[in-house]
């Protein structure tokens, strides 16, 4: 159950990106150690900011529609940045790291757009097909929406977990063009291999995630097949018991793909990330419990990406100590991301 790796073409240190603002290192909080013990922190442990977004839908071609909520900060003028955030699995606009980070960076003066992923958040209502790991015309026409808005605008993406991977796989597809669409990029935590992430999320205590997962998706659909024409009933059915079950049962079939295999080998962005032309940093974590990190070793990224690995840090965790950075808070990721899109000039990849 894999992609059958191939050897990369040029073989890249895992290291520290060229850019004009060091990267601290990341130290875990004393109390906060562990890839469990800091991924099931950082869920919890935010403060929610009051919601004062607009709303925009965008419609698709095949007549469903996603919603981004508009950050936009007062002092923001034409020209100035704009960012896209995009949302794991079962996840969206609110979870903990969109808000977050949103907040951050319009602190900074970042228009910031979070993107509910077909059929998640404010969308849950709008979209009679739901998400898939090759949604990346999604995001594409999302990105493009926003250039409409922003012309003038330098525009970051940010990807988390399954937001991520489909980033990653929709660079990989835009090639020389991407550049043209998207100024720079950021992935954290992707599942390059979904093949091999659902193997992982079977294995000792990540069975916790999985059946989370699962208890979550499950719970979506059962609100959804209710008010969208399509989704396939889940009465009367053995429960899915893994996400590999429920994409078999679910994900696969209404996404168009043969099986669960084919969803997972024509879905992940493994093969793509050689012919990434965007300036990237791909931010990964060596104790991440959902996604097995040997796979960043095994791909072939492209030069105008640099992948940055920490020892620990969970899945979209980074709960820091005070006395190792300078900055505002705790939460290490968020601040990476902000220095990512705010650096100003080209970013040297070299």
């Amino acid at each position: 159950m894999g992609l059958g790796y191939r050897e990369p073409k040029t073989k890249k240190v895992i290291a520290c990106m060229s850019w004009s603002r060091p990267i601290p290192p990341f130290v875990a909080h004393p109390l906060i150690r562990g890839g469990h013990l800091q991924t099931i922190a950082a869920a919890y442990l935010w403060r929610r900011r009051p919601y004062g977004a607009r709303q925009h839908q965008i419609l698709l071609g095949d007549d469903d529609r996603l919603v981004v909520h508009d950050d936009r900060p007062e002092q923001w003028r034409s020209g100035d940045d704009v960012a896209v955030l995009v949302h794991g699995l079962a996840g969206c606009h609110g979870s903990g790291y969109m808000n977050r980070i949103a907040d951050k960076l319009t602190s900074c003066g970042v228009r910031v757009f979070r993107l509910d992923m077909r059929g998640c958040g404010a969308g849950w209502k709008l979209a009679r097909w739901s998400l898939h790991a090759g949604r990346t015309e999604d995001l594409q026409r999302t990105i493009r929406f926003v250039r409409q808005l922003a012309p003038k605008s330098r525009v970051a993406v940010a990807g988390f977990s399954l937001g991520a991977s489909i980033l990653l796989k929709l660079l990989g597809q835009l090639g020389a063009d991407g550049p043209s669409l998207i100024d720079r990029a950021i992935s954290v935590a992707a599942p390059l291999d979904l093949s091999a992430c659902s193997v992982n999320l079977g294995q000792g205590w990540n069975r916790m995630y999985d059946r989370t997962f699962v208890r979550n998706l499950l719970r979506d659909v059962r609100r959804r097949r209710r008010h969208v024409v399509g989704l396939r009933d889940t009465d009367g059915c053995r429960q899915p018991r893994s996400l590999y079950e429920f994409d078999a049962m679910f994900t696969a079939p209404l996404g168009g793909f043969a099986n669960v295999d084919d969803y997972y080998r024509r879905s992940s962005s493994f093969d793509e990330l050689d012919q990434i032309a965007v300036p990237t940093w791909v931010l990964f974590s060596e104790d991440d419990p959902l996604i097995p990190t040997d796979v960043y070793r095994l791909a072939s990224f492209s030069s105008s990406t640099r992948v940055f690995a920490t020892q620990a840090g969970g899945h979209l965790g980074y709960l820091a100590t005070g006395s190792a950075s300078s900055d505002a808070d705790w939460h290490w990721m968020d601040w990476r991301v902000v220095d990512w899109i705010t650096q100003e000039g080209p970013i040297d990849v070299a």
